[in-house]
């Protein structure tokens, strides 16, 4: 037993010598000097703000016939609009006469939708969204949900 001690214990320290041994012989580091972080701070650009147009893009063409049929037609009598307090319901049907009375596919709907959020836009309601919820259309009335944004204080 004394003879296994005797040659694990002068392994053991010669296996940490070498493994510590590096530690010491290592590269000391550069002088430190107070304030070099904040210089380089200093010199890196500011980020440019973001800007101030950033709304999601519309279709191009808002028009009934720029949409090909894709899927069933559902025939379509009038909208109904939530969450418009700016203009009337009369003013936005006016608005969507080219899709009233008539087949619509889904996209064609999308697209009515995306012909309001665009008359908003033009009126200076620049933050305002038109959607299209999800829903069961009943005797031909489709629901569009409006999105009125507006800027609190700045």
């Amino acid at each position: 037993m004394t003879r296994l001690a005797f040659a694990i214990v002068p392994g053991g320290i010669l296996c940490a010598g070498l493994f510590f041994g590096h530690l010491h012989a290592g590269e000391q580091p550069a002088s430190i000097s107070p304030g070099t972080v904040q210089d380089t701070l200093r010199q890196q650009p500011p980020e440019s703000p973001l800007p101030l147009d950033t709304a999601p893009p519309l279709r191009a063409d808002v028009s009934p016939e720029s949409t090909a049929p894709i899927g069933p037609a559902i025939p379509v009598t009038a909208f109904i609009f939530t969450g418009n307090d700016t203009f009337s319901d009369e003013v936005l049907a006016a608005q969507l006469e080219p899709w009233t009375n008539t087949e619509l596919t889904l996209d064609a709907i999308y697209t009515a939708a995306d012909a309001l959020t665009l008359y908003y836009r033009e009126q200076g309601y620049g933050l305002a969204q038109v959607t299209v919820p999800a829903q069961k259309i009943n005797d031909g009335i489709v629901e569009l949900r409006i999105i009125e944004g507006r800027i609190g204080s700045i």
